[in-house]
């Protein structure tokens, strides 16, 4: 039974107030948790289904992130310098 992030009850307020987020940007279903006791923080890690670059540029834009301007894929990290050493 999958259970999406908004049905969990016991979540932290301020994980409440980025729900319309996870929506926006289809992270509504965790797979895996995090817990740090002695910090008293957590760790969500969501199965993300959209895989375009476009999608995950504007997912950092909206958390107020800067995007790289150049996208690196396998192909141009093949051609860096450090790649055949």
């Amino acid at each position: 039974m999958k259970e999406t992030v908004e049905k969990i009850a016991e979540l932290p307020s301020a994980v409440k107030d980025y729900l319309p987020f996870f929506k926006k940007y289809h992270l509504e279903y965790i797979y895996c948790t995090g817990v740090d006791y002695v910090n008293q923080s957590m760790n969500f890690y969501f199965a993300y289904f959209d895989e375009s670059i476009e999608h995950a540029q504007n997912l950092l834009k909206d958390l107020g992130f800067d995007t790289p301007n150049e996208v690196r894929t396998p192909q141009t990290l093949a051609e860096t310098p450090f790649a055949n050493m």
